[in-house]
């Protein structure tokens, strides 16, 4: 975390956005974790088609599976909102409905919901 701080210039955020879980459970899948050299950029998502066509026209390398997450809701399952900036080539990640739609107004396309996370 203090490399992201002072490397980056990161800062910390007191409330999270969420958990997953670091093995599979019933109702989870995996939650693919990609990065783009080219771009700067990280990519999450849980399907296998859009992780293998990250890879193969994009030059996405897979790092591996972040964990797990919920298909659908349910009890302390909050939605994992996915957005995309075009002109900075960058994804965001958010539960927070506020937080999505402040994006949106700022040039953030709304990708849809990524899946669950627990509260």
């Amino acid at each position: 975390m203090e490399f992201l701080v002072d490397y980056y210039g990161f800062r910390p955020e007191e409330i999270s956005t969420g958990y997953i879980h670091t093995s599979r459970q019933p109702k989870t899948i995996p939650f693919f974790r990609l990065y783009s050299v080219k771009l700067d950029n990280h990519l999450y998502t849980t399907s296998t088609k859009e992780r293998d066509l990250a890879i193969k026209r994009q030059g996405y390398t897979l790092e591996g599976t972040l964990g797990y997450i919920y298909t659908s809701e349910g009890p302390g399952r909050l939605p994992l909102h996915r957005l995309h900036h075009p002109g900075r080539n960058d994804h965001y990640y958010t539960t927070s409905s506020e937080e999505r739609e402040e994006a949106s107004r700022n040039g953030w396309g709304d990708q849809g919901v990524a899946g669950y996370v627990l509260s």
